[in-house]
């Protein structure tokens, strides 16, 4: 019949991925392992991590997981995050609102590299967030996954973002009840956007750190022992050859790039996702520009909520520039500059 719509409850069952932010959360837990001790481990800038007691802590997690009654707790942390994933998956979009509303979710977003995680450790300070009692796993970075958030449209990896964002949040409601704000940080989120808006609405902020391509990408090989000048593309960032190759031509042409040319791609693809988007989601985005423009900001962030704030000093280590690879790089930047400004963006 004509102008008729017929609802037919259709139940069908996913395979969903449970990956290491959920299983240190709940294995930390179990072990009696204080949140600090993975902060101690990577330290604010990632230059001075270590390895070896970041492991420990990894292996230790991971144990208490496989034994009974880490596998209950598990099992107990997934139904709460199975009840939160279907308010995000629900035709009726209130309940998801009432609970994203109850918090103001500020996002810390941009090219890794660009000082992220003092940004969140300010932010937090700001907002009397004690950061550091709360698991590093779960603000910072790795979940979702960053695949999650390169492959939101397609089904599955959308799939698994929202089932990941669900785990944040349950994971928020138990950790930080009565909280206002939730301050998080994560790198490549620019890139699913509009799930992001989906879920969180006009309640997220989404403070963008900007950075030169080539000293971020400078500061990575240096952290990560990469040869910028070598084509090889080292395993950990092998997610990214698929959303670039497009960008590169053909994927021969992809593979004969050099790292710091991939970089510049990857670059290139995050910060256009934020003009891509921008008209279409209805959180803030507040772009800041590296440097000790940073202390500026904070200090004018904290003014606006009536509080006054000094934020420790912005130490950033300034990379001298390849002088062949920067006018690749300044290519990637106006092209970058050209998406923003046509998006309204600074």
């Amino acid at each position: 019949m004509k102008g008729t719509t017929l609802k037919i409850n259709i139940t069908k069952k996913f395979d969903i991925n449970i990956h290491n932010p959920t299983f240190l959360y709940v294995g930390r837990t179990i072990a009696g392992i204080p949140p600090h001790s993975f902060w101690n481990a990577r330290g604010l800038s990632g230059h001075n991590r270590d390895n070896e007691k970041s492991d420990r802590l990894h292996d230790a997690s991971f144990a208490s997981v496989q034994t009974p009654d880490g596998e209950g707790a598990l099992r107990a942390f997934l139904d709460e995050t199975v009840k939160v994933f279907d308010l995000m998956t629900h035709a009726d979009p209130a309940p998801l609102k009432q609970l994203i509303n109850q918090r103001q979710f500020v996002f810390v977003t941009g090219i890794m590299r660009s000082g992220g995680t003092y940004l969140l450790a300010e932010l937090s300070k700001i907002h009397d967030i004690p950061y550091t009692t709360l698991d590093m796993a779960m603000l910072h970075d790795r979940i979702p996954k960053y695949e999650y958030y390169y492959y939101h449209e397609k089904p599955i990896a959308g799939m698994n973002l929202f089932f990941e964002l669900a785990q944040l949040l349950a994971w928020v409601n138990r950790e930080m009840p009565g909280r206002q704000t939730v301050v998080k940080k994560h790198q490549t989120l620019s890139f699913g956007l509009p799930a992001m808006d989906h879920v969180f609405g006009e309640s997220a902020t989404y403070i963008t750190t900007l950075r030169h391509p080539l000293t971020a990408a400078f500061s990575m090989a240096h952290l990560d022992s990469i040869d910028l000048a070598s084509p090889v593309l080292p395993s950990f960032y092998t997610e990214w050859k698929e959303m670039l190759v497009p960008m590169a031509g053909s994927e021969e042409a992809f593979d004969r790039l050099p790292f710091y040319e991939k970089f510049l791609l990857y670059y290139e693809k995050l910060y256009v996702s934020f003009a891509r988007y921008k008209e279409t989601i209805r959180g803030k985005i507040i772009p800041v520009a590296f440097g000790r423009e940073y202390e500026t900001f904070l200090k004018n962030y904290a003014e606006n909520m009536g509080k006054e704030y000094q934020p420790e000093t912005f130490n950033a280590s300034l990379k001298k520039p390849v002088p062949e690879a920067l006018e690749k790089a300044e290519q990637t930047l106006d092209r970058v500059r050209a998406y923003w400004t046509a998006a309204g963006l600074e």
